[in-house]
């Protein structure tokens, strides 16, 4: 059997401490430091919030020809923001159409 000074060691770059398998290492990091929670750009509540502001520019932008990228990249929304936008929008205009028929 391999001694101790022949077996790889696995060092934890955060707190420096020492294994001599790799998998123990991972559980270590993933258990001991855990990447912080980063805060989203936007809120990943946008979708159900319909922030009624944003959602007048993400209109706007749609009726003068922008794509849905376009829009999503120049507002940093969240894609589920412009599509619940979007699809109330289409909605909307179907119920217009309906009353308007009627």
């Amino acid at each position: 059997m391999n001694s101790e000074a022949e077996l790889a060691v696995f060092t934890c770059k955060v707190c420096g401490r020492a294994f001599t398998e790799g998998r123990r290492l991972g559980g270590h990091v993933r258990q001991a430091h855990p990447p912080p929670k980063l805060e989203p750009q936007g809120n990943t509540r946008d979708a159900e919030k319909m922030d009624g502001v944003t959602a007048s520019k993400v209109l706007e932008m749609w009726k003068d020809g922008a794509e849905p990228f376009e829009i999503l990249t120049s507002l940093k929304l969240h894609p589920r923001f412009v599509k619940e936008v979007l699809k109330e929008y289409d909605e909307l205009l179907n119920e217009w159409k309906r009353f308007k028929e009627a």
